[in-house]
């Protein structure tokens, strides 16, 4: 989800390289070579599952509308392990849907770890189903980030229980109230090149944040080119058109850095507002209902001062405004 990345991040230990190579297309500073492997900006995204107990009006991964789908825990951690030696991320965030509904979630976190894809592993939950989380759960995780919105009904007793938990078990936890979210998709698109270029370029999931993701064996720059043609009704052998089939091959690492830093819009940006979409309050919708918010022509979901905003200002990293923190506890 675009509005769960953590605007800090300050103080974890990076990796710097002496000489970074040059990007294959836009200079693009936070996905470079260190040591031989491929390290993003921050973090790399995998859905586990694909439905969720809230059907959100903004939803950036279509999860009222998405069929129910577990991910295997033994095929996570072959891929994991195939891509971990050429990609080293500073942590794996495990999103969905709603994470929480997987049945053997634990055994996930245990499978990513294993990979030595990266010794960090965060859930990022609504929170809902947190009470039904036994020890082992929150002995296994490393971050938690919960999302708030003004119809959860999260009460501040049940914070507090989970702030209590992540301090028993030293998992460093943040919790972000939302109210309001950008539009991110829009079904009929545009043909107006120049605009999808400028909204590739502006797109904070791919230059800024690295929302890269990993689905079914293939890598994605951003989990959205991932859903899009789901959420079209796009033939099953289009569903995999702007991803990178995952190999186990000498020269994946060159393959894989072309494509994350590749110049080209995705196919999935006619369709997308990244992060330049007009903002609206939240709310949720029934998931019959969904399709039908997101039924307009794209440029007139566009919030154009905020578009020349990020592209005056996109070498600068800046935190959401549309999520406030609540709460944050380091383990």
């Amino acid at each position: 989800m675009l509005e769960t990345f953590l605007p800090s991040i300050l103080g974890r230990l990076k990796k710097t390289a002496a000489s970074p190579p040059k990007a294959a297309g836009i200079a693009n500073p936070g996905v470079r070579i260190v040591d031989g492997k491929i390290v993003p900006h921050y973090a790399f995204q995998v859905d586990i599952v694909d439905q969720c107990n809230l059907a959100c009006r903004d939803c950036n991964h279509i999860s009222p509308i998405a069929k129910n789908r577990f991910t295997n825990p033994e095929t996570l951690h072959r891929d994991f392990s195939i891509l971990a030696k050429v990609y080293q991320p500073q942590l794996v965030q495990l999103l969905g849907g709603e994470p929480l509904l997987h049945p053997d979630i634990v055994t996930v976190i245990k499978a990513v770890r294993a990979s030595g894809i990266s010794d960090r592993v965060m859930v990022v939950s609504n929170g809902l189903l947190l009470p039904r989380m036994r020890d082992e759960f929150w002995e296994n995780l490393d971050d938690l980030e919960i999302s708030i919105y003004p119809d959860s009904n999260l009460d501040q007793k049940l914070i507090e229980n989970f702030q209590a938990k992540a301090t028993e078990h030293e998992v460093r936890l943040e919790v972000y109230y939302y109210k309001e979210f950008r539009r991110g998709f829009s079904i009929p698109g545009t043909q107006n090149q120049a605009l999808v270029e400028r909204i590739y370029r502006s797109c904070k999931a791919v230059h800024v944040w690295g929302c890269h993701s990993l689905y079914e064996g293939y890598i994605y720059k951003c989990p959205q080119s991932t859903f899009i043609p789901r959420m079209l009704g796009l033939a099953k052998e289009k569903h995999t058109r702007d991803g990178l089939e995952l190999r186990d091959a000498p020269d994946f690492r060159d393959e894989l850095y072309a494509f994350l830093t590749s110049p080209e819009p995705l196919q999935a940006c006619r369709n997308c507002l990244a992060t330049a979409g007009s903002m609206r309050p939240h709310t949720q919708v029934r998931p019959r209902d969904w399709l039908a918010e997101h039924d307009g022509p794209l440029e007139s979901m566009v919030d154009y001062q905020e578009l020349r905003r990020i592209e005056a200002e996109m070498h600068i990293q800046k935190p959401d405004h549309i999520k406030e923190l609540l709460e944050s506890r380091s383990a």
